[in-house]
């Protein structure tokens, strides 16, 4: 598959298939073998945590893979990488018809000087005004400090 991988795990019961993505988007991977065998209208879960890379090429394979993919069902995006949200800012309809769910945010303890990336629900960020939501570490209980600018959050206005 080239410089992405994919690991299916299927739902169950009422749970979504779950789809983690790990690598590189870009001109070597192949995103109709990854996200091609899902049965027809069933809902996905993505899990882009592990995409490390998007290049321009990429972005032009995705957004018509994505959109292949949420169309006639529910698709639910989950742990949206750095580069994943970066690209997201800059690059319309990045997430087709997906509802992202969660991202991951880059803090920072002024303590500790630890650099942490935190999982943090979009419905969140929407109710803190599309800021970063107050954290604390979790090694020395101090404030975290949101580690990017605000516009870090421009795709959870959309």
């Amino acid at each position: 598959m080239g410089s992405l991988q994919a690991q299916v795990q299927p739902g169950a019961q009422s749970q979504p298939t779950r789809v983690i993505l790990s690598g590189a988007i870009d001109e070597r991977c192949e995103l109709d073998e990854a996200l091609g065998g899902l049965a027809e209208s069933e809902p996905i879960e993505l899990d882009l945590a592990g995409i490390s890379r998007i290049n321009s090429i990429g972005v032009m394979r995705w957004i018509p893979a994505l959109e292949a993919l949420c169309k006639g069902r529910d698709v639910r995006v989950v742990r949206a990488s750095y580069v994943v949200i970066n690209q997201a800012n800059s690059v319309a309809n990045f997430f087709a018809d997906a509802q992202v769910r969660s991202c991951l945010v880059p803090y920072f303890c002024p303590a500790c000087g630890d650099n942490k990336m935190l999982e943090i629900e979009v419905d969140e960020v929407r109710a803190a005004g599309c800021s970063a939501p107050a954290r604390r570490c979790d090694s020395d209980d101090a404030q975290l400090e949101f580690d990017e600018l605000d516009s870090y959050f421009t795709f959870a206005r959309e």
